[in-house]
């Protein structure tokens, strides 16, 4: 017995999943989404929309709607590139590491652009909505099983504890680099495994934007008083988002950084430290070279995030440079 049945059952509700049922809505497949977290992202997160990002969100007919959330022209962020400095009052003996081409006449008709997560996924979800997806925040997956004609899946609303049974055609599940979904079919991941471990630092400094001079850029790097941190604001406003790279095998920890070190860290990179820093969040992560054996069993699939890296040469070691790009291996729905 099911409580009720769906064409598609995505789990997650992060940009991947709320753009599968954006897509999937605009050929006439209906999708039931859950998502554990309550709502939308409340940080930026992944601010950065690569040219075929935006080329795929023109076809699906929001592209007017995502460039209307940038803020002034993001694009100069891009044309900055990635920086390295000792601190960031130093800004004019910065450093060029890397000037990436990401984009062009010859490589998109569309222009890469910054802008929050936190804002880019409200308008995911309404034009989703609006193809007919059904978006249940504050649910999980408990469990699934598969036979040839389809899915069953257990999930759980948070706030209740009710747990409703749904029968599905196929399961997406969009739930993350460390897929529960893929996990529980025994898929594993192969490759170099975790090259460094950071933590997000969002914070606000109004001083800092002095310091930077209006300096533009994709990263910035400061390697001051032997702490690598690195500084980004694609998405053209507050918060700032400073990465501190830590060592778990030095027996370091996200709980070691507290406000107050936090707010030490952002002043020593700045190079002034009475600068007044607010801390609004903390977010720890992973770097890691990982890709999954496969990216389907039976009727449930995942799609392939690969999160990539160049490394370059600094006091204090290797720097990561990352984006992040989804595909779907195959044709959709698989066969």
């Amino acid at each position: 017995m099911y409580d009720e049945t769906t064409p598609v059952l995505i789990v997650g509700g992060g940009p991947v999943g709320l753009s599968t049922a954006l897509f999937l809505g605009r050929h006439g497949v209906r999708t039931i989404l859950i998502e554990r977290r309550d709502g939308t992202s409340l940080l930026p997160r992944a601010p950065g929309l690569q040219a075929r990002t935006l080329e795929l969100m023109r076809a699906a007919g929001i592209g007017a709607d995502i460039r209307a959330l940038e803020m002034g022209d993001s694009h100069a962020y891009f044309e900055g590139g990635i920086l390295r400095v000792n601190t960031y009052a130093e800004i004019d003996d910065a450093v060029v590491l890397e000037s990436p081409s990401l984009d062009g006449p010859t490589i998109s008709p569309e222009r890469v652009m910054g802008c929050g997560q936190d804002r880019y996924e409200r308008v995911l979800l309404d034009r989703a909505r609006d193809g007919g997806a059904e978006i249940r925040f504050g649910t999980r997956l408990l469990s699934f099983e598969q036979d040839d004609e389809g899915v069953t899946a257990t999930v759980e609303v948070n706030s209740t504890g009710e747990q409703r049974r749904i029968r599905a055609a196929y399961l997406v599940g969009a739930d993350g680099a460390r897929s529960r979904t893929r996990e529980a079919l025994g898929v594993h991941r192969t490759g170099r495994g975790t090259v460094f471990n950071a933590l997000s630092i969002y914070f606000r400094a109004p001083q800092l934007e002095e310091l930077l001079k209006d300096r533009k850029f994709i990263l910035c790097y400061a390697t001051a008083r032997g702490t690598m941190m690195g500084l980004s604001r694609l998405h053209g406003c507050d918060p700032w988002l400073a990465a501190p790279i830590y060592h778990p095998d030095r027996g370091e920890s996200p709980a070691d950084f507290t406000d107050e070190r936090c707010i030490e860290i952002v002043r020593s990179a700045a190079g002034k430290d009475d600068m007044p820093v607010e801390i609004m969040a903390k977010v720890p992560w992973e770097g890691a070279q990982l890709v999954a054996e496969r990216f389907r069993v039976g009727r449930v699939s995942w799609p392939a995030t690969r999160r990539t890296y160049t490394r370059q040469r600094a006091a204090s070691g290797p720097i990561p440079a990352f984006t992040t790009r989804t595909t779907w291996p195959g044709s959709w729905p698989p066969r």
